[in-house]
């Protein structure tokens, strides 16, 4: 399983290169992380965005602590916008 997270001040982003389950059990241990460290997830603020060959057919329905996590077409963070296409922009 290739996953990888990254921590910022009030932000984590995580990745998994391999399956929807590989992603489904980041998900599920980002959960169980932010109850240890009493660190309240804003779950209206959270979103799925596949990249690359990975955004066609189905999309999977991922969940954290029982809310469902929407797949985007594009998402922005600091300024910068990237679509499904990997194509950037600038805000």
């Amino acid at each position: 399983m290739q996953t990888m997270s990254s921590y910022f001040y009030s932000d984590i982003k995580t990745s998994s290169l391999d399956t929807a389950a590989d992603l489904q059990e980041q998900l599920d241990k980002l959960v169980i992380w932010s109850e240890i460290w009493q660190l309240p997830i804003s779950y209206s603020k959270c979103c799925v965005l596949s990249l690359g060959k990975y955004h066609s057919g189905p999309v999977r329905l991922f969940t954290m602590n029982d809310h469902n996590i929407l797949p985007v077409e594009q998402a922005v963070d600091l300024g910068v916008s990237v679509d499904r296409e990997m194509k950037y922009s600038l805000i």
